[in-house]
């Protein structure tokens, strides 16, 4: 009888805790975006600043490179550092 009992317990909580996790995730926005798309947030902090970049080929914001969009902007890019085919893939 007991083991009835604390079967029947174990399941109420664990449905409870299902509908509070199902309340949660359609409230929660799950937009992701990489850190190069929102450049403009970080533009301020690197402004005046010599900046260094670890980038490859794929570091673009639609369709532009990453380097020539912050430069573009005003950033100081002094170093780049790229795997050895080239940052461009080249």
């Amino acid at each position: 009888m007991l083991i009835r009992i604390l079967v029947i317990l174990q399941c109420l909580m664990l449905s409870a805790c299902a509908l509070h996790s199902a309340a949660d995730s359609s409230s929660v926005d799950t937009t992701m975006s990489v850190g190069a798309v929102q450049y403009q947030q970080y533009l301020p902090q690197l402004e005046g600043k010599r900046v260094g970049l670890v980038v490859n080929q794929t570091s673009q914001v639609d369709g532009i490179h990453i380097v020539d969009l912050l430069r573009d902007k005003g950033v100081n890019v002094t170093k780049i550092f790229a795997p050895e085919h080239g940052f461009r893939g080249d």
